[in-house]
Order: structure tokens, then C-alpha cells, then sequence
């Protein structure tokens, strides 16, 4: 009797979907640095008191209580803003003049966001200039980096699960995708903090550190699928 042919088998191993793993811990670490995040941790001496700040790539935010921003204890900030809409000579959006930041509520707390360009164009000095500038090119890169980490996640997912619909090396270019996202996602750090003003006075925040990790998943991605990934994807 003829014997069955044998289907080949794939080539790929456990260790191949830690690939799968690595370029997702990539995207969502990248997403989060671009979006979000704190890069910048100031010397608490030049932060207002019992306020919760955040510096991301584009702006710093300030939470707290309206009476710690402005001593006034009997408000909300609903309240405040809603006093504030009541008041003809003196609006919302006058305040937010005067601040340089857009104003919000968090629960009952205020929350102000200074833009590091608008503060730029305002005052013209030259840190605020600088970190603007910091902030947008690596921005930028970053936004580059996830569309290629985009394209790896792709290419390494059907390779790794063995879909072989695309008329392409999945391994190959899932390998040369992933490698080039991590560079991508390092050179925006690296550039950021070679564009970024000296830090006297603080040092380097959490999402720096995170966002460095990010480019080395997406290296090792690139890695394991080569190495573990399935040869006939």
C-alpha cells in the first residue's frame, strides 16, 4: 500500500512565541513613552508643594487641590471652574492664559498642562525651547519606530504561528522588522537626551528606563524569531 506523505512540520518552538511576547511588551511600552509616561524627575525644591507632576515628552502636567494652587479651601474644581464661568471680567480661559496651561479636573483635584512648544513660543527661553524641541523629534522617532513594531508584530505572528499567506520570508523580515524597531526605539531615547537641556536639578524618569527596555525586547523579538521562528512561514 502506498504510504501517507508526510506534512512538514513546523519549524518553530516554545521559545519562538516569547518573539510573539517580546515585540507586544515593545508596542505597548513605546505607546505608552510617546503618549504618556515621566521622563523627567525634578528636584521636588522646584515643584509646588503636595503637587503631583508629571513630565512627558511634550508637556509637564501638575495635579492638585485648588487650594493648594490657589488657597482656596472651599472649592472643588468644578466648583472653582464653575465660579470661574460666572465670572465676567475673569474666565477659565483668561487663568489658562496666565498659567500657560490647559486646564482640567481630576475627581475634585485641578490638573494644569503646560506645553513645553507653547511655553516656547510665549517666553522664548531657551531650556523650554530646547526640551520642546527634545520632546517632538523624539516623538517623532518613536511614532516611526511603533509603525515598524507594527509591521513586526505582523511578520513575526505569522511566522511564529506558521500562516503562511504572505508572499514574503515571514522570518527574515520579521527578524529585520523587529531589529529595526528597537534601534528606532533607542535612538529616540538616545536623541532625547542628547537634545534634552541639562538636569541640574533632577534626573531621569521611569518611562527613559522603560522605553530603553522596549528597544531591547524588540531586539530579542528579532532574535528568537530567527533563531526559533518557523523556517517555511
Amino acid at each position: 500500500a502506498p504510504q501517507m506523505a508526510m506534512q512538514p512540520s513546523s519549524g518553530s518552538s516554545p521559545i519562538g512565541y516569547i518573539a510573539v511576547v517580546c515585540v507586544v511588551i515593545t508596542l505597548a511600552l513605546s505607546t505608552w513613552g510617546v503618549l504618556g509616561g515621566n521622563w523627567v524627575v525634578p528636584d521636588d525644591d522646584d515643584m509646588p508643594d503636595d503637587a503631583d507632576y508629571q513630565y512627558t515628552l511634550r508637556e509637564v502636567i501638575f495635579v492638585s487641590s485648588v487650594e493648594d494652587f490657589f488657597g482656596f479651601d472651599d472649592y472643588t474644581c468644578e466648583e472653582y471652574l464653575d465660579l470661574l464661568d460666572s465670572d465676567d471680567d475673569y474666565s477659565k480661559s483668561d487663568l489658562e492664559d496666565d498659567l500657560g496651561g490647559e486646564i482640567s479636573c481630576v475627581g475634585d483635584d485641578m490638573q494644569i498642562a503646560m506645553s513645553f512648544s507653547d511655553g516656547c513660543e510665549e517666553s522664548d527661553d531657551d531650556e523650554v525651547c530646547e526640551a520642546a524641541s527634545a520632546g517632538l523629534t523624539g516623538t517623532i522617532i518613536l511614532w516611526v519606530a511603533i509603525g515598524v513594531g507594527l509591521i513586526a508584530t505582523l511578520l513575526i505572528v505569522f511566522n511564529v504561528f506558521n500562516i503562511g499567506s504572505l508572499p514574503i520570508n515571514t522570518q527574515k523580515f520579521g527578524m529585520i522588522a523587529g531589529i529595526s524597531s528597537g534601534v528606532l526605539v533607542a535612538a529616540a531615547v538616545v536623541v532625547w537626551m542628547i537634545m534634552i537641556p541639562d538636569l541640574d536639578d533632577g534626573s531621569y524618569g521611569l518611562n527613559v528606563w522603560l522605553t530603553f527596555a522596549a528597544a531591547a525586547t524588540a531586539i530579542v523579538g528579532g532574535i528568537l524569531v530567527k533563531t526559533h521562528g518557523n523556517a517555511s512561514a
